[in-house]
């Protein structure tokens, strides 16, 4: 272990010398804003003379303060490898600091070393077991290395110091959630978005726990509702971070800000200042394209990411952000050419995969897109949708015995998602080839369902399985209710789907399609 990621978890021993520092970064910067590079270049030449000056005999502490400065100014402006070397010596010199933990903490948790990222934050709690913005930040990044059990300890610690903390409600609603009690989840959520309204984060799981305890009505709006929007706290260390960076690095952060609390006008105006300031800034542009396309203004967003694609042709984020942009205009082959080549940018980016499937799906390229939805839950396992895309690919295919092995797995692997579940009665009781369905378990499992969750598309697969085991009389009575919902609904699209089958129920005759080739669940899930 180096002597910089030695004394990020503990406190070297002994009073520090010149030998126990890291040799201080000299990043290149190469594009980098002139007047940004200035800063940074008379920074570092004032720290490296100080260092050069150091001795055993001098007291750290001044020399500490300077080095987390240069740290907090090369953490700004996104140099993280020098900020944390930087931050390492700081702390070789000023073990109990908060102030270099905390902030070294977050460098790694918002990088590529989450996992050392939780040892930097157990750090900063160490030496205050109080400090509200570490519990949040590590309770989060545990909850999203699959730790919920630490997770909640840190959480209910963040909320016994301040009960109103929306972050902290969110998380212990998620890990209740997982631990499916429902009700406990929804109160912590909805008192979330009491505390902080633009924490529209909270309403997709929100939706979730209201749905599997049957409140379908609510689990709708908050659905519909759902954002991006993350609880915010007060944060003083990364204030003084963000705070550090000049021009269009500090309006891009802050732009970060203002877009995670929902706030899309302030997110334009500084996202646009970042650019202005610094136009060779390929995130600026990025990030107004993103914001100008939320706001309904897909030319001006499809402007900013070409000029993001002109200034760093190979980002996988500018591809991704053009394939969404052209996909929703209806430019499906250049949306694929688009994801295609933000993958081999980023081969590990499930996002990508899934919106490469969707769109693959809605052109007809079944097979190429089942092996992109394949991909997706290679990278997250837990990733329902694309376990039905894939299996919803592979039956335009007409591959029968791949659908059902597909979904058999996913449905043992996730018994609680209802649309795996759903799916894989409908294919058990109305698959085309004999020997493929399975009336008995199909009823079972339909009976299962029903019994949490009256959806239309639960209704229907429920009629399939009775007519599969010839309770005809009982299928027509469901697809009938199934019919009266949809009109209900004004959902005219499906009602005509509805009578065919109700048709054949009337008339003594099982259903032989899952599916029907227009129905809703033949469209590609929502990118």
């Amino acid at each position: 272990m180096s002597t910089v990621l030695a004394c990020v978890v503990g406190a070297c021993g002994g009073a520090p010398s010149p030998a126990d520092l890291a040799a201080l970064p000299d990043p290149r910067l190469d594009g980098v804003d002139p007047a940004v590079a200035e800063q940074l270049q008379a920074s570092r030449s004032e720290v490296a003379q100080r260092v050069a000056a150091f001795t055993a005999d001098d007291e750290a502490g001044p020399l500490g303060e300077a080095l987390g400065d240069l740290a907090m100014q090369y953490h700004a402006y996104g140099f993280a490898d020098a900020a944390e070397v930087c931050y390492g010596n700081a702390l070789t010199l000023d073990p109990d600091s908060l102030r270099w933990r905390y902030a070294l903490g977050r460098l790694l948790t918002d990088g590529e070393s989450p996992e050392r990222g939780v040892a930097a934050l157990q750090a900063a709690l160490a030496l205050d077991p109080d400090h509200l913005p570490s519990l949040l930040v590590l309770g989060q990044l545990l909850l999203d290395l699959d730790s919920p059990g630490p997770a909640a300890a840190h959480f209910d610690r963040a909320l016994a110091l301040d009960a109103r903390s929306a972050a902290a409600r969110i998380g212990l609603g998620r890990i209740a959630a997982l631990e499916d009690d429902h009700e406990r989840a929804v109160e912590h959520l909805l008192a979330a978005l009491r505390f902080d309204p633009s924490a529209t984060e909270a309403h997709y799981p929100l939706g979730l726990s209201l749905r599997a305890l049957g409140d379908d009505v609510g689990a709708a709006e908050h659905l519909r509702r759902r954002g991006r929007g993350r609880a915010g706290f007060a944060d003083p260390i990364m204030e003084a971070v963000r705070s550090q960076a000049g021009g269009g690095r500090n309006h891009l952060n802050r732009g970060n800000e203002a877009f995670l609390a929902g706030d899309l006008d302030g997110a334009r105006e500084h996202f646009r200042a970042a650019v202005e300031g610094d136009p060779g800034l390929v995130m600026g542009h990025v990030n107004l394209g993103t914001v100008l396309n939320r706001l309904d203004r897909p030319d001006e967003a499809l402007a900013r990411f070409r000029e993001a694609e002109r200034l760093d042709p190979e980002h996988p984020l500018v591809q991704f952000g053009l394939g969404r942009l052209l996909n929703d205009a209806g430019d499906h082959e250049a949306a694929v050419a688009h994801y295609q080549r933000s993958i081999a940018a980023d081969p590990n980016d499930a996002d990508v995969h899934l919106n490469l499937a969707n769109t693959l799906r809605r052109t007809g390229a079944f097979e190429v897109a089942a092996q992109h939805y394949g991909q997706v839950v290679a990278l997250a396992p837990a990733h329902g949708p694309a376990r039905l895309g894939r299996a919803l690919a592979l039956a335009r295919l007409e591959r029968w015995p791949e659908v059902v092995a597909v979904l058999e797995a996913s449905h043992a692997a996730l018994p609680a998602e209802d649309p795996l579940t759903e799916a894989l009665i409908r294919v058990w009781a109305a698959c085309p080839v004999d020997a493929i369905r399975a009336g008995t378990p199909a009823l079972a499992l339909a009976q299962t369902l029903t019994s949490r969750r009256l959806t239309l598309g639960a209704i229907e697969a429920m009629a399939m399985a009775l007519a599969e085991v010839g309770r005809f009389e009982e299928a027509a009575s469901w697809q009938s209710r199934g019919v009266s919902a949809a009109r209900g609904a004004g959902r005219d699209d499906l009602v005509a789907a509805l009578a065919r089958n109700l048709s054949l129920y009337e008339s003594g005759l099982a259903c032989r399609q899952p599916w029907a080739p227009d129905g809703p669940e033949l469209n590609p899930p929502r990118n």
